[in-house]
């Protein structure tokens, strides 16, 4: 089973993305909430940051209108961009052209430091990617 697991704590523990995302590794280790071996008992077996919901924090906050606008192109053409594996050359190819057009919609409105962060994300990435770790205020979330 896979789950969301959200992590907070105090402004003053980090001030980049990179090191908030190290320092929920580090504390969630110190914890054990990881542990390794048949005996560890921790809650888990293994995570990494953003995972399968890796970019969902930029989905719900900056990111919204364009989310909506892949999400319609998708539904268009039939495709799913992320995640989806077709046996179909001619779903494949529309796929590709729409991972393309998706990447520069992302590039073009993204906050500097998110651009270029791929559409289709690696979920196996132990530490995540930048947007994966955001500063929150009212209402981002």
């Amino acid at each position: 089973m896979h789950y969301r697991f959200l992590v907070t704590f105090a402004q003053d523990a980090a001030e980049t993305s990179a090191e908030a995302r190290q320092y929920v590794i580090d504390t969630l280790r110190e914890e054990n909430f990881c542990s390794d071996g048949r005996w560890g008992g921790g809650m888990c077996d293994w995570f990494v940051i953003g995972g399968r919901w890796s970019g969902e924090l930029s989905r719900a906050s900056w990111a919204k209108e364009i989310t909506a606008q892949m999400d319609a192109l998708e539904r268009e053409h039939g495709v799913q961009v992320w995640g989806a594996f077709y046996g179909s050359a001619e779903k494949e190819r529309i796929q590709q052209e729409l991972a393309a057009r998706f990447q520069s919609l992302w590039d073009m409105h993204a906050p500097e430091e998110y651009r270029g962060i791929p559409i289709q994300r690696d979920t196996y990435q132990d530490t995540g990617y930048e947007d994966d770790a955001m500063l929150l205020t009212t209402g981002v979330v």
